[in-house]
């Protein structure tokens, strides 16, 4: 009966602990299709799922430290993709900002094709550590300035590839400089306001030199335009400031070449095409709970082991000792028996 009833218990607290967990992850969304949301310049790097879908996309938000919004990107067909918001913008709703009543679009969200967004509920303070870290500030950029203006340029190189991302329905810069940090080896887009109708984003890749360099004395280092920059009535540049291995990828692809146009791509070959990319700070924290479940494995089986060995150990020490006490008793034995012999044989002799 004791037993019965330990094992009840115990099923009613693993059942409890299962429900508080599905209430974690059960937070509520809010979904918005053919929108996009987002910050110029901000960087959130989540595990990508194996499927991008709209609930593996969640799911790796969820898991993702300081991750407030994802957008599914459907702009390259066959290849969708996860875009992950942080706490570096404005793409999450707060529990104050429901109400019980219609829930209408974020401030800062806007149409754009080929996206949906999917916004967190969260509660107030979830990016209060965000804010500590970041001279208390949460929900714009604020660490360093993501693109430079260069007004009345645009840049391009013949031949350059159309890169396939998603334009918003109306353009701005802020705007199009957000699709710009959603496109894959997008360096650059360019702001073209026609005669009489309406502005648009065309967007530069790593087979131009449009791009900009934070460090050393590169590309529009001192101020200057890039290369390719070519003065233009009605554009307006805006170049990306780049990591010096922004392109790494993209070079291994075409003949080791970026910065403009190569005959056409070949596939990798090198060892070093696959770049490694480390985990960044946002999901170390919540992969530290995976770490310390391998760990607490590790350390059992360490124990285990150790156990194992020490009954090893134990085992031999006994059985040595056994084996000792064995000869012993064998030695004693022949020696008495050498002495009853011996006696023996006196007593014969008299």
């Amino acid at each position: 009966g004791s037993m019965v009833a330990i094992g009840l218990a115990t099923a009613f607290i693993c059942a409890a602990m299962g429900l508080a967990w599905s209430d974690e992850k059960s937070q509520p969304w809010y979904t918005w299709a053919g929108m996009n949301c987002g910050e110029p310049g901000a960087y959130l790097h989540c595990p990508q799922p194996d499927v991008a879908n709209d609930a593996s996309c969640k799911d790796s938000c969820e898991r993702c430290t300081h991750c407030v919004a994802t957008v599914v990107s459907y702009a390259a067909p066959g290849q969708p993709k996860c875009l992950f918001r942080g706490c570096d913008t404005k793409c999450a709703y707060y529990d104050r900002d429901r109400d019980g009543g219609m829930v209408e679009p974020l401030p800062d969200a806007f149409p754009s094709q080929h996206l949906t967004l999917h916004s967190r509920v969260l509660t107030p303070h979830f990016c209060r550590q965000f804010a500590y870290d970041h001279h208390g500030v949460a929900g714009s950029v604020t660490t360093h300035k993501p693109y430079l203006t260069w007004t009345g340029m645009d840049c391009n190189e013949a031949n350059a590839q159309t890169l396939q991302c998603a334009e918003p329905a109306e353009a701005t810069p802020e705007r199009c400089q957000i699709a710009c940090d959603d496109c894959s080896y997008c360096v650059a887009v360019v702001m073209v306001q026609s005669v009489g109708g309406k502005a648009k984003c065309e967007f530069r890749g790593c087979d131009t030199s449009c791009g900009c360099y934070s460090t050393g004395s590169g590309q529009c280092a001192q101020d200057l335009p890039p290369t390719d920059a070519i003065a233009s009535k009605g554009h307006a540049l805006f170049s990306k400031m780049l990591d010096p291995h922004f392109c790494r990828d993209f070079a291994f692809t075409h003949g080791g070449v970026a910065g403009h146009v190569v005959s056409k791509a070949i596939p990798k070959t090198s060892f070093w095409a696959v770049e490694f990319q480390g985990p960044s700070e946002h999901s170390l924290l919540k992969r530290s709970q995976h770490v310390r479940w391998s760990t607490a494995v590790l350390a059992c089986m360490a124990v285990a082991a150790i156990s194992t060995m020490a009954s090893v150990l134990f085992w031999a020490r006994a059985a040595h000792r056994q084996s000792a006490v064995h000869r012993n008793l064998i030695a004693t034995d022949a020696v008495e028996a050498q002495e009853a012999a011996t006696g023996t044989d006196g007593r014969s002799a008299i």
